[in-house]
């Protein structure tokens, strides 16, 4: 068996212009007959400087994979301008598995009072559905 490392990456911006409680990003398809094993997923979730995030997960398009991460720390304070004002970035990550078919998706969610930007890497294999 050969292993094929493998990456998807996610991100999303809400603007400094919008408040919204939530933020969520998409990641690409899963290739062409293959199945993402997932092993570990981390990223930053920013929020009002003020607030802190009530959760963060990953799942994929069928919902059936709900995967919660933990924070790890908070930046110092950072002015990202707008309405938004000054924020924190949270970092969280954390080992997991998860199996996502394709031409399935993965996606990140962040839930604060003042949400405002999110990244996410997933990181792991592609194993062939063949």
């Amino acid at each position: 068996m050969v292993i094929e490392p493998f990456q998807l990456n996610a991100f999303n911006d809400n603007g400094i212009n919008i408040s919204t409680t939530a933020v969520i990003a998409d990641t690409d398809p899963v290739p062409t007959e293959k199945i993402f094993v997932v092993e570990h997923i981390s990223g930053v979730f920013v929020v009002g400087q003020n607030d802190i995030p009530d959760a963060i997960w990953a799942y994929d398009d069928t919902n059936r994979q709900n995967i919660y991460l933990p924070i790890h720390f908070a930046s110092r304070p950072l002015n990202f301008g707008g309405t938004f004002g000054v924020g924190k970035y949270h970092q969280f990550g954390s080992p997991v598995t998860m199996y996502v078919q394709s031409p399935l998706k993965l996606h990140i969610r962040g839930d604060a009072n003042s949400a405002g930007r999110i990244s996410a890497y997933f990181v792991g294999r592609l194993e062939s559905t063949t």
